[in-house]
């Protein structure tokens, strides 16, 4: 079995959280720092999993897609935009789909039962 290691690239004020569970941090502000991210990480032996954030997959969106194509690494962008839907939690949400079937990021009923009775608590208050 392969042994691989966690890759994170984006921004370093977004990625530092990762380095607790053990993940190696490339820090990447632009293009060039994405190319050279993804460059080093398929320099390293296959298996390995890499975490790339929404906004350093934008800045270099062939450079992800030839990456993604060599298939040596997995490769997933990870959402870092908390005001609206972003394409990061998306494309997430479609590969979880496809590989067990089921939607588990969508809401749950359990999230709108919560919801509900929050609520209900607001308005006998």
């Amino acid at each position: 079995m392969t042994k691989g290691k966690v890759y994170v690239i984006g921004s370093a004020q977004i990625i530092l959280p990762f380095r607790a569970g053990g993940a190696v941090l490339c820090a990447a502000e632009d293009l060039a720092g994405v190319s050279l991210a993804l460059d080093e990480v398929a320099a390293q032996p296959p298996g390995s999993l890499v975490l790339i954030t929404e906004e350093a997959a934008s800045r270099a969106t062939e450079e992800v897609r030839e990456f993604e194509m060599k298939g040596a690494h997995a490769i997933m962008v990870i959402p870092t935009r908390k005001s609206e839907k972003s394409a990061g939690l998306e494309r997430m949400r479609q590969l979880i789909i496809r590989s067990v079937g089921v939607d588990l990021i969508s809401k749950s009923p359990a999230g709108e039962i919560a919801e509900e009775i929050a609520v209900e608590e607001n308005q006998n208050r």
